[in-house]
């Protein structure tokens, strides 16, 4: 909503759908029969990662990315860890006009791991993919997939890259499911106010109660000092306040967010 001009403006927004489809258009298995002649562009650029406001985390990343983005779970059942990257919903605003990311801020494991990913048929076949759709994708290059019919040692890295991925993203999802069973995640609308009277609501986002996390039993939080989640609930917290500095990222300089204000809905 909008306010007549020279009014105050309020909006609201809502972070933009994180599956694990995001960026893929096509993904098929990587084999030489399909994608012997190509291989990866040279240098990378992250203009790809650039129409959401969302990137998926893993649990193993939040040390690194409390530092530059808020830090959030999505509302729908899988309560995935996202890093806000944008104040609305299509525009990442670490993806420079070069198509670098933004100098000096971390780059999730999601989009370094882009256009590949590991499948199952939901049985114990698991593939590694590919996008060949994806503008990361050329014909020929010197970062070839195979090389004579075998694949590449750019592609045996790209495979354990995956693999391990896969893994930390597991041990993530036991991580939130032990959130979500002891009913510490809890929606808020965050709302930040700029200075010259604009204000800018975020919706459909939980965090982790902070003051349900300090009345939990000694025996739980002995639980997580011995699982590692300690940390990461504390990185969780402190990243709530880059939402100030994720707005005033995309404001003119001088144009400063006052302060955030997490409310529950």
């Amino acid at each position: 909503m909008t306010g007549s001009e020279g009014a105050a403006e309020n909006r609201t927004q809502r972070p933009a759908d994180a599956t694990a489809s995001l960026f893929f258009r096509h993904v098929a298995p990587l084999t030489p029969q399909a994608h012997g002649s190509l291989g990866l562009v040279d240098p990378l650029r992250y203009d790809f990662a650039r129409p959401t406001n969302v990137i998926p985390l893993n649990a193993v990343e939040f040390l690194a990315a409390c530092r530059h983005y808020p830090i959030v779970f999505n509302v729908d059942a899988m309560g995935e860890p996202l890093a806000m990257v944008g104040v609305r919903g299509h525009l990442n605003l670490f993806v420079e006009p070069d198509g670098n990311w933004a100098e000096g801020c971390y780059i999730p494991a999601f989009v370094r791991r882009h256009p590949f990913v590991l499948t199952s048929d939901g049985g114990k076949a698991i593939a590694l993919c590919v996008d060949a759709e994806s503008p990361l994708i050329r014909k020929g290059g010197n970062r070839p997939f195979f090389e004579q019919g075998r694949p590449t040692e750019l592609t045996r890295r790209v495979a354990e890259f995956c693999a391990a991925f896969a893994r930390e993203q597991a041990k993530t999802r036991g991580f939130v499911r032990r959130l979500q069973a002891l009913d510490l995640l809890v929606e808020r609308a965050v709302d930040i106010r700029q200075a010259g009277g604009e204000r800018l609501a975020f919706r459909g986002v939980r965090v982790v109660d902070e003051a349900a996390f300090r009345r939990l039993p000694e025996a739980v939080v002995l639980e997580f000092w011995k699982e590692g989640w300690l940390g990461l609930v504390h990185a969780h917290l402190a990243s709530l306040g880059n939402f100030g500095r994720l707005f005033n990222r995309s404001r003119r300089p001088g144009q400063a967010a006052q302060g955030v204000n997490p409310s529950r809905t």
